[in-house]
């Protein structure tokens, strides 16, 4: 059974050149947008993984980097202190020391979310969460050094 056709077969051609203007218009928002998740851990052995970290940058002027936590089965009803390191700097990012750059809440089971959206200047980084109890205290969760390009 054959498709109906138009006169001059018109389907044939809007069909295809639709499907392409799509494909067009939708791959430059993806190419510029790049996420790496990655393990978050304890500090301390056992050195178990309770959650994980998702760093993006997608393209946008006033947004260009979204950080995105979750943890598991942490202590419950706390607050975490998030810090964002970044090594080609040497330094944390996001916050004035002691405040950190956002805080985390864990509910009544001990889950819990945290996410941030900000602006980096463009350049290539090599980040790491830490996440602390108290500002000034032990890290007791953290990342691997995650590299992220901000374009």
């Amino acid at each position: 059974m054959r498709a109906a056709q138009g006169e001059n077969g018109l389907e044939k051609r809007v069909i295809p050149a639709v499907l392409t203007l799509a494909l067009f218009l939708l791959t430059p928002m993806a190419a510029n947008a790049a996420a790496t998740k990655a393990s978050v851990k304890m500090t301390d052995s056992p050195y178990s993984v309770v959650g994980f970290a998702v760093f993006n940058s997608p393209s946008g002027v006033d947004v260009n980097f979204v950080l995105q936590v979750s943890l598991k089965d942490v202590k419950p009803n706390m607050d975490y202190y998030v810090y964002l390191y970044d090594y080609n700097s040497g330094k944390y990012l996001f916050y004035l020391w002691p405040d950190p750059g956002g805080i985390l809440h864990t509910n009544q089971v001990g889950n819990g979310n945290f996410h941030l959206n900000d602006h980096l200047e463009p350049g290539t980084y090599n980040l790491r969460l830490w996440i602390n109890e108290e500002p000034t205290g032990h890290s007791y969760f953290g990342t691997d050094y995650v590299q992220i390009t901000i374009s």
